[in-house]
């Protein structure tokens, strides 16, 4: 096979092309309270098939926990308000509807 046709068969599908101008996809380092997280999480999934898990933990820092939940949220935030609100009114229905008929 010729230096041109080798050159070929390695740009298939998957292969990255040096003269494509594709940038270098750096990832970001991971500080340690995020590497600890990380092994946390890995000995959570691996003992997490039965009753003698690992049990879950109250958060260390709830509001930084909670702010970066929303933060993950932020592009589904309309989808988010509409859901809530559609529930709080199958809620307050529910609960009109049963007293009204005197269930309550």
């Amino acid at each position: 096979m010729s230096e041109q046709n080798s050159s070929r068969t390695r740009r298939g599908r998957g292969a990255k092309s040096a003269t494509a101008g594709s940038a270098a996809v750096v990832e970001p380092e991971l500080t340690d309270e995020e590497k600890y997280e990380a092994e946390l999480a890995e000995k959570a999934r691996q003992d997490g098939g039965g009753w003698d898990s690992v049990a879950p933990g109250k958060a260390d820092n709830f509001g930084k926990s909670f702010s970066r939940m929303i933060g993950l949220l932020k592009p589904s935030a309309v989808w988010f308000v509409i859901v809530s609100i559609l529930g709080a009114i199958g809620v307050v229905l529910k609960i009109g509807r049963a007293s009204c008929r005197g269930r309550v």
